[in-house]
């Protein structure tokens, strides 16, 4: 089942907003903002404790417009499956690049 990790009026409504959208299965675990700060435990999941973390078995993507646009591959076959993990890290990196050169 999907993970998604969570903040109130933060930019993981996107994930949120998506997953729902998509009428997908996911379990929704709701931390206070900052969660680096408010919830030292989330550091275990995710050491930068930023949000969001969408977890899909060894899939994990904390770029909450990277998780947007990939979503739709998490309705895919299985066997599709290797080809959406290759992806999302493209895009989590492509993320990562885009917001150094700002």
């Amino acid at each position: 089942m999907i993970e998604l990790y969570h903040c109130h009026d933060a930019r993981s409504f996107r994930a949120l907003w998506a997953l729902e959208e998509m009428g997908l299965a996911y379990r929704l675990h709701l931390l206070p903002f900052p969660p680096r700060f408010l919830a030292p435990e989330y550091l275990a999941q995710n050491p930068l404790g930023t949000i969001p973390l969408l977890i899909d078995a060894e899939t994990r993507m904390t770029e909450s417009a990277a998780i947007r646009s990939i979503s739709r591959h998490a309705m895919a076959p299985r066997r599709w499956r290797s080809a959406w993990t290759s992806r999302t890290t493209a895009c989590g990196w492509t993320g990562c690049i885009a917001a150094r050169r700002r």
